[in-house]
């Protein structure tokens, strides 16, 4: 039986300003962008690695107001979980996170 990561949920304040960052300067692809009300999820992924990919969504998105001000409490702290990506060339990933404003 294989096994295998399908997407990863990254809680964000401004998906709209995430996605700027996650497709413009680390180069991943929108994959679906999905409205629910006043709420949205937004999927970015690699043709490298299809099937996997990076949900963004604010914090009270598909969550109850308690829980989406918990999720909003952790996420100004920056305690929520984070990601880790690799690449083959970090001094030139470097220069374009840096290039973007990060």
């Amino acid at each position: 039986m294989d096994i295998a990561l399908q997407y990863t949920n990254v809680t964000v304040t401004d998906v709209d300003e995430s996605i700027g960052f996650y497709r413009d300067a680390l180069g991943l692809d929108v994959l679906n962008d999905v409205a629910s009300g006043e709420h949205r999820w937004v999927t970015l992924g690699t043709p490298t690695q299809p099937g996997l990919g990076i949900v963004l969504s604010e914090p009270h998105a598909g969550r109850s107001e308690r829980d989406g001000d918990a999720m909003q409490e952790l996420l100004t702290k920056g305690v929520l979980p984070m990601l880790v990506f690799r690449t083959d060339d970090l001094d030139a990933l470097f220069e374009r996170v840096r290039a973007y404003g990060a």
